[in-house]
């Protein structure tokens, strides 16, 4: 079977943390899962999905203050 694009483990590296991420695993145990040397590393690595969540959050939120 031929898989295009090709999978990388470094690729399959990076979709298991930002799953771990979206799913709302503490960035700091995804970092030291990860073995990064500093929650720096992660942060940068994986700021596209801890944007994401944020903004998930910020939509929890106001819905909440909407209600009110």
């Amino acid at each position: 079977m031929d898989i295009t694009p090709e999978i990388t483990l470094h690729g399959l590296r990076h979709t298991h943390a930002s799953v771990m991420i979206y799913k709302g695993t503490d960035i700091l145990a995804v970092s030291k899962h990860l073995g990064h040397k500093s929650l720096n590393v992660t942060m940068s690595t994986y700021s596209h999905a801890i944007k994401e969540l944020k903004e998930r959050e910020d939509e929890k939120i106001k819905s909440i203050m909407d209600d009110n």
